[in-house]
């Protein structure tokens, strides 16, 4: 049986799961939030769990081991896991940097390194999805306010580390994903945010499990 190490179950996490679950793929879910794991258990019922809020590499490096000491060798990885405050959270951009340079770059990029020391090259072949976002190739000059710098700051480090890694790990299928109006609670938010502010309105996404699809499918999977 194929593994599937899923960061994040939320969004375009969830829509990974999904579609992997229906390929045959036994699920190893990380979760950050004992009251939210009830949920994720009724939607993928039998698979595996972790709880991690992926910043400790330690706890990270133990829950790989004890998953490689079962057998488990992940066939595919989804980095889906990350957060968003683009609104008055934060009182300068230093802040915000800060906090979705954690979030978003830095839980990922910890997820890497404690898989690359647990398994080695036992991850030749494997499928690693790294999940980013199209606002990175926007000009600075649309990036219109600070409360958006943080986040976008964030997610261009999360390309360069991925293009680095493409070039490091020859042997590792490495997909950075820079997703476009797919469904999330993100752009929920953001489609709430920019009706408020302008009236403008932001269409409907696609849903995270059709674009998985779609991903899993140009990877040949």
């Amino acid at each position: 049986m194929k593994n599937a190490l899923i960061i994040g179950a939320g969004g375009i996490g969830k829509g990974f799961a999904q579609n992997l679950v229906t390929r045959g793929y036994r699920l190893h879910i990380q979760y950050r939030d004992t009251a939210k794991l009830p949920s994720i258990e009724t939607e993928f019922p039998g698979e595996q769990y972790f709880q991690s809020d992926l910043q400790n590499k330690a706890v990270l490096e133990n829950a790989f081991a004890t998953l490689k000491e079962s057998g488990v060798v992940p066939d595919v990885i989804i980095l889906a896991a990350g957060a968003s405050k683009l609104d008055n959270a934060f009182t300068d951009e230093e802040a915000s940097t800060a906090f979705h340079r954690e979030a978003n770059y830095l839980t990922k990029h910890r997820v890497v390194e404690a898989t690359q020391k647990i398994y080695g090259s036992a991850l030749t072949g494997t499928h690693i999805f790294i999940i980013s976002s199209h606002i990175t190739d926007a000009d600075d000059a649309d990036i219109k306010n600070w409360k958006e710098i943080g986040y976008v700051t964030a997610m261009r480090e999360v390309n360069t580390w991925a293009e680095n890694l493409q070039r490091e790990l020859p042997d590792v299928h490495i997909h950075l994903l820079k997703t476009l109006r797919v469904e999330t609670q993100l752009l929920a938010n953001l489609r709430k945010d920019v009706k408020a502010d302008s009236n403008d309105t932001i269409d409907q996404g696609e849903s995270p499990r059709d674009y998985a699809e779609k991903e899993l499918q140009k990877a040949g999977l």
